[in-house]
């Protein structure tokens, strides 16, 4: 038997190597069934190491969903203080951002089936993180006009469920429907939108046209007929 001779790192590199084996093990053979004794085999490490950065496993995890949603959130905050762009177009790229995680569908429907305690951690943490920022994007199309909304707090509420949930839903699932369903659902998704929003009729036609262009125009657009 060949022993490997452990690299010596700082404590910051250990951690993010322990970080990163976490993850690649929870994507590859799901988030239950890894125990802390993969992970220090897989980086060839003693039980004590482990424990000197984290508690647990649960730990890791946290970090790892904190990291997702960090990255998420960098992205939709630099859209929203563009200046150059309106609510609307604000909204609009915020969505295509939230869509974009879900471009790689192979890697997303691992995360879906074999970890569904992962991905309900990250769409909890998702629709925490989102509130702020779709309450300062709600007010701004109030202050603009471009919202009026009957009942607010639905409003608001909508707009963190459908960026959380509904739209990162609808596109993972979008290539397994017929174009006149899928179009269909598309339609539904505006047409309550700017109801919930108050927004004007149409309001969100260039949003969805944005959307279906993306979808067909890449692989995961390959749309039954």
């Amino acid at each position: 038997m060949v022993n490997k001779t452990r690299v010596s790192l700082p404590p910051d590199e250990r951690k993010e190597e322990i970080i990163n084996s976490a993850w690649h093990l929870f994507y590859e053979k799901g988030y239950s069934n890894v125990t802390i004794k993969d992970v220090i085999k897989d980086l060839h490490i003693v039980k004590g190491t482990f424990y000197y950065h984290f508690k647990n496993k649960e730990e890791v995890k946290k970090i790892i969903v904190n990291r997702q949603i960090k990255t998420e959130l960098r992205s939709l905050e630099k859209i929203f203080n563009n200046p150059n762009y309106s609510t609307l177009e604000k909204l609009s790229n915020m969505i295509m951002e939230i869509i974009d995680v879900y471009k790689d569908t192979e890697k997303i429907h691992n995360v879906y089936t074999r970890n569904p305690e992962l991905f309900q951690d990250i769409l909890i943490k998702r629709m925490e993180s989102l509130e702020k920022i779709m309450e300062k994007l709600l007010n701004e199309g109030i202050e603009e006009k471009v919202f009026n909304p009957s009942y607010y707090d639905e409003a608001l509420e909508f707009l963190v469920v459908s960026l959380s949930i509904t739209l990162p839903i609808i596109h993972y699932t979008i290539n397994l429907w017929p174009e006149r369903k899928a179009v269909l659902k598309l339609n539904v998704f505006t047409y309550n939108a700017e109801h919930m929003l108050g927004a004007k009729r149409g309001s969100f036609d260039n949003i969805k046209s944005q959307y279906w262009h993306i979808v067909k125009d890449t692989s995961i657009g390959t749309i039954k007929t």
